[in-house]
């Protein structure tokens, strides 16, 4: 197979952004991919642009598909389903993102010693809006990325994410009716598995901040007090139940278990003293 990569890129509604997407994937350096594509039920041009480019390039292979889903998370990991395990990397795209050149092959590069352990490739984001202007970055981490920091943090978003088989192989396995968040739920089921995270400071994309962005990229600090406010509220406490929930489903070490069972316990079940300095412990 001449391919070896996939990109799964989920659309709705899209228009005024997909094409300048859709030019930066066919302008990577590294441009042989196969594109899998499932439009949500948009009501705008996207679905004319996608038809479009598929008839201009022919390196690889284009599916588009219109399955209806009414949510992002499900759109994603249902579409990614149907991509056939039959690729060595797998990409999450989003619609209105600008990919730098050089995204793929140093995703592929990070990755590539990897190959028996599910394994997953993320980073920072340059900031840009509507009209292309950088304005920041997206938060640096500093955490070692491991299933301690994944149950509490979601480090890195899925538009720049790469992962191996190993882990499409158990992203297959998601209800997706479950998940609050498909890139946070890779990131924890990867490290469950004592597979290989790595997070780069050193941004791949262009990420487009603007008014129809479901979840944005936590600059402010006011931002971050209301995302930590979730923790004493239900929010947090529904998105931990639903995560383990979908942990439970799969057979993982005595490490993670352990981890989880004790992290159930200080978090879910806790008083809100231990809640608080467990969490940011």
């Amino acid at each position: 197979m001449s391919n070896n990569k996939a990109i799964v890129l989920c659309t709705k509604d899209g228009s005024i952004f997909l094409e300048k997407q859709l030019i930066s994937l066919f302008k990577q350096t590294d441009s042989k991919f196969d594109l899998y594509i499932n439009d949500d039920g948009s009501s705008d041009k996207t679905l004319e642009i996608l038809k479009s480019f598929k008839k201009m390039h022919k390196s690889g292979a284009m599916h588009i598909t219109t399955r209806k889903f009414g949510c992002s998370n499900k759109n994603f990991i249902e579409t990614l389903k149907k991509v056939p395990d039959i690729y060595d990397y797998y990409f999450f795209c989003d619609q209105d993102d600008i990919w730098m050149r050089d995204k793929i092959k140093n995703s592929i590069l990070a990755l590539s010693d990897y190959k028996n352990i599910p394994a997953l490739f993320c980073g920072r984001t340059t900031l840009i809006d509507e009209n292309d202007k950088k304005i920041g970055q997206s938060p640096l981490f500093l955490k070692k990325p491991t299933l301690n920091n994944a149950l509490v943090q979601s480090i890195s978003g899925g538009n720049t994410m790469c992962f191996n088989l190993e882990t499409k192989k158990l992203l297959n396995q998601v209800d997706s009716s479950m998940i609050p968040a498909h890139d946070w739920l890779a990131y924890i089921i990867v490290t469950a598995h004592n597979g290989k995270v790595i997070y780069t400071s050193f941004p791949q994309v262009l990420y487009r901040w603007h008014h129809k962005n479901q979840i944005g990229p936590n600059q402010s600090l006011m931002a971050r007090l209301k995302r930590l406010n979730l923790l004493f509220q239900g929010d947090f406490r529904n998105w931990v139940k639903r995560n383990n929930e979908i942990l439970s489903e799969y057979k993982l070490p005595d490490n993670s278990l352990n981890l989880i069972e004790l992290f159930v316990k200080k978090i879910h079940n806790g008083n809100l003293f231990e809640r608080i300095i467990y969490f940011f412990n």
